[in-house]
């Protein structure tokens, strides 16, 4: 037998248990086939973009000691926007520094900390170089780069933009969050100068009745559980949430990751739309069909219901 959970992937799951089927009739045995309806799925919502800051660091042993330097690729600024195969993260440089370049030249960076940083040119080809550096570095648009050739120094620029640090929010124990009951996009915390919390980080959760039924002292955990907060306070749209233990130092929550209310009863719908579209391909491709969000007997009268309701393959 074999269990899956529907996913919204249909042609893929399709061809999967097609494969599935072919295999089980070549071998002269049988095998059946579960499709688990997962019901209301709770969600972190959407989190703001990071900042525009590229951090790169080198492999170091548990001395310290720098073992491999990172590498980066230094692309013509014509690139941007493009799509190139090339070695680690691009830094964007002005096109015609790429026209004369050659291995052994080095790159200065004053780097947004205004540490100075050296790259050292290891390759040119295809119109872009491949550089190293055995330092962290921390590059953002604007900061100032020297090209030089030994002491002598061949142009002067600015790196070119830099990917924004993947949409998070992060939080240690002991911080406030609000959790959010609609749509605004999550938020990270806004700290003063000692360090302290002035504005608590936001998340949303993308089913907002979720939060209706929460009460003071109800546990709340993401990211199937790596994050454990307890409800502080109650007041629609928000809840004030206080982080008990989100790992070790800094814990990091991004969109879609799940959010579980294991001290909350839900008064949810038991089949939700992706339910319905997962139920009628149950219908054509399975034999079981499992169900993950069952609190009352009503529930399964829904199920009952709708399984009578769909079209039959």
């Amino acid at each position: 037998a074999v269990a899956m959970t529907y996913t919204c992937r249909p042609a893929e799951w399709a061809r999967i248990l097609a494969a599935l089927r072919s295999a089980a009739e070549r071998a002269g045995r049988p095998c059946r086939v579960l499709v688990d309806l997962p019901g209301p799925k709770l969600r972190i919502g959407p989190v703001v973009d990071g900042q525009r800051v590229l951090k790169l660091r080198p492999q170091r042993d548990a001395l310290g000691r720098t073992t491999t330097p990172f590498r980066v690729t230094l692309a013509p600024r014509a690139w941007i926007g493009q799509t190139h195969t090339t070695a680690g993260p691009t830094l964007f440089v002005e096109d015609r520094w790429l026209d004369k370049m050659r291995p052994g030249d080095t790159v200065e960076v004053i780097d947004t900390r205004d540490r100075r940083r050296t790259l050292v040119v290891t390759a040119v080809e295809g119109g872009c170089a491949v550089a190293e550096c055995e330092r962290t570095t921390y590059f953002a648009e604007g900061c100032t780069m020297r090209w030089r050739r030994g002491a002598r120094t061949m142009r002067k620029g600015v790196c070119g933009p830099v990917p924004a640090v993947s949409a998070r929010v992060e939080v240690r124990a002991g911080d406030p969050l609000v959790l959010r009951a609609d749509a605004v996009p999550g938020q990270p915390a806004v700290h003063g100068a000692a360090g302290e919390v002035l504005r608590p980080a936001t998340v949303s959760c993308e089913v907002p009745a979720a939060l209706d039924h929460l009460k003071v002292g109800d546990r709340v955990l993401f990211d199937d559980g790596k994050v454990e907060a307890v409800v502080e306070a109650v007041a629609l749209p928000e809840v004030l949430l206080r982080v008990q233990r989100g790992g070790s130092g800094v814990a990091r929550l991004r969109a879609e990751k799940g959010i579980n209310l294991p001290d909350t009863t839900l008064d949810l719908p038991a089949l939700g739309p992706d339910d319905r579209v997962g139920l009628e391909f149950a219908l054509g491709h399975a034999d079981i069909v499992g169900l993950s969000f069952l609190r009352r007997a009503e529930d399964l009268d829904a199920y009952l219901a709708a399984l009578a309701a769909a079209p039959r393959h």
